[in-house]
C-alpha cells in the first residue's frame, strides 16, 4: 500500500494478526485510537508476516469523486456520509478479526474469579454489558464485555480489553454513572476504558470455568429458532434490478420482500437454508459495490427482566454449538477456511474439546440483582447447580 506524507496512521496486533491503518483523515485514526488503545504495537516489533493493510481516503481530489475504503487492495466507494465513520469502523475491525487464526472469538461477554473465566452468551438486550459490569462491581475480573478469545493451543480465555460502548443507563444501573463525564460519546454511546470504571480490574488469561446462556424466559426456544429460522432479513445500503433478480434467482431463496421504512432498505428472505444464502449475498454485495450493513435471521424481542431468573445445566455440545453461532467471521473466517479447509464438523470439534472441562448452563434472566447473585454463586461452587 502506497503511505503519503500526510497521512495518519496507526498498527494494531490482534493475536496472530498485525494490522495498518492509514488515512488522510485524523478522525478514523483517532477512533481506533480510542477503541483499542490496548492493542496499539510498535510496528518495528509486532508480527514478522506483513501486515493486512487498509486505508481511508476522504480526499475525493486525490482518487475519485467519492471517498474510498481500500481492504486489502479490495476498494469500496463510500456513498453516503452518514454511513462512513460507523461502516469503516465495523468493517475494518471484523475484516481483521475475521484472519485470526489462533484463537476462537466469539460475540461473548467474560469475566472471571477465583482463576476460573466465565463466558456469558446472549443476544442483543438481553443484558449481557449490564450484568458484566455488574459482576466487576462485586469483584469479578473484567476480560471483555463483547468478544471471548479462546486461545487454540493453551485453552484459555483471554482477555479483549477493548473500550467499551455502552449507555448512559446501563452505568446508572451498575453504579458507575460518575465515569460517564469524561467519556467520549460515539453513535449515542459512551466509549469508556474499563480503567476509568474500575482502576486494576482487568483481568489475565484464565481456564474456562463457566459458560451461560442468557435467555428470555419468554422464548425458550430461541436457538433453535435461529437455526432454522426461515427468514433472513438484510440490510444494504442500495439495492437495483439486477441484484435483487440474481437474489431472487438463488436455489433456496422462497420469496423475497423489501422494507423501505428505515433509512437503509431491508431485504426480507425466505429461505431453506439462511447461512448459503447469506453466504451467497455477502459475496453478491461485494460484486455489485453495495454495502451489507446488518442482517439478523429473526425479529429480535427483548426480555422484560421481570420473572425469577432460573438456571438450568446444558451439555457441552449444546454449548460448543450455541458458541459456534457466536463465533466471528463464520463461513469467511480463516479459521474456517484456512485452517480447517472449510470443514464445519472439525471446527466444531475443537471447539467443543476446548470448552470440555467447563461447567454449561441456560440463564433465564430477571432483574439484574438476581442474576448476579445466581452467577456469583456459580463462580463459587465450581459451577454446580444447586
Amino acid at each position: 500500500m502506497e503511505t503519503h506524507s500526510t497521512d495518519h496512521q496507526i498498527h494494531l496486533q490482534f493475536f496472530d494478526q498485525h494490522a495498518r491503518l492509514c488515512s488522510d483523515s485524523p478522525g478514523y485514526i483517532d477512533l481506533f485510537n480510542r477503541m483499542y488503545q490496548r492493542f496499539i504495537t510498535d510496528p518495528h516489533h509486532g508480527s514478522s508476516s506483513s501486515p493486512l493493510e487498509f486505508r481511508v481516503q476522504t480526499d475525493s481530489k486525490c482518487s475519485s469523486d467519492i471517498p474510498l475504503l481500500v481492504l486489502d487492495d479490495q476498494v469500496f466507494p463510500l456513498r453516503h456520509p452518514s454511513l462512513m465513520e460507523g461502516y469503516v469502523y465495523d468493517t475494518i475491525l471484523n475484516t481483521i478479526l475475521s484472519k485470526v487464526s489462533s484463537h476462537f472469538l466469539i460475540h461473548a461477554g467474560a469475566v472471571s474469579k477465583n482463576d476460573q473465566g466465565m463466558i456469558l452468551m446472549a443476544d442483543s438486550g438481553h443484558g449481557k454489558t449490564t450484568l458484566v459490569l455488574e459482576l466487576v462491581r462485586r469483584g469479578f475480573h473484567f476480560l471483555s464485555d463483547e468478544m471471548a478469545a479462546i486461545g487454540r493451543r493453551d485453552r484459555l480465555v483471554h482477555p479483549f480489553p477493548r473500550s467499551l460502548r455502552i449507555m448512559p443507563q446501563t452505568l446508572a444501573m451498575t453504579g458507575y454513572d460518575d465515569a460517564g463525564h469524561t467519556a467520549t460519546m460515539w453513535y449515542d454511546k459512551l466509549l469508556l476504558d474499563i480503567d476509568s470504571i474500575k482502576p486494576g480490574c482487568l483481568g489475565k488469561k484464565v481456564p474456562i470455568g463457566n459458560i451461560v446462556l442468557l435467555q428470555d424466559p419468554r422464548h425458550p426456544d430461541q436457538e433453535k429458532a435461529v437455526k432454522y429460522g426461515k427468514k433472513l432479513f438484510i440490510q444494504v445500503d442500495q439495492i437495483d434490478a439486477l441484484f435483487l433478480k440474481r437474489i431472487r434467482s438463488m436455489r433456496a431463496v422462497r420469496n423475497l420482500e423489501l422494507d423501505f421504512d428505515s433509512d437503509f432498505p431491508w431485504i426480507i428472505i425466505q429461505t431453506d437454508e439462511p447461512d448459503a444464502t447469506l453466504k451467497k449475498v455477502e459475496l453478491l454485495c461485494k460484486a455489485h459495490n453495495t454495502f451489507l450493513l446488518n442482517y439478523i435471521r429473526k425479529k429480535e424481542t427483548r426480555p422484560k427482566f421481570d420473572t425469577k431468573p432460573m438456571l438450568e445445566t446444558i451439555s457441552t455440545s449444546q454449548a460448543a454449538l450455541i458458541l459456534l453461532r457466536r463465533f466471528l467471521g463464520g463461513n469467511q473466517s480463516a479459521l474456517l477456511t484456512e485452517v480447517f479447509d472449510n470443514r464445519s464438523l472439525q471446527l466444531y470439534m475443537e471447539l467443543a474439546e476446548l470448552i470440555s472441562d467447563a461447567a454449561c448452563h441456560r440463564l433465564f434472566v430477571g432483574p439484574l440483582g438476581d442474576m448476579a447473585d445466581i452467577v456469583s454463586m456459580l463462580s463459587d461452587t465450581d459451577g454446580a447447580v444447586q
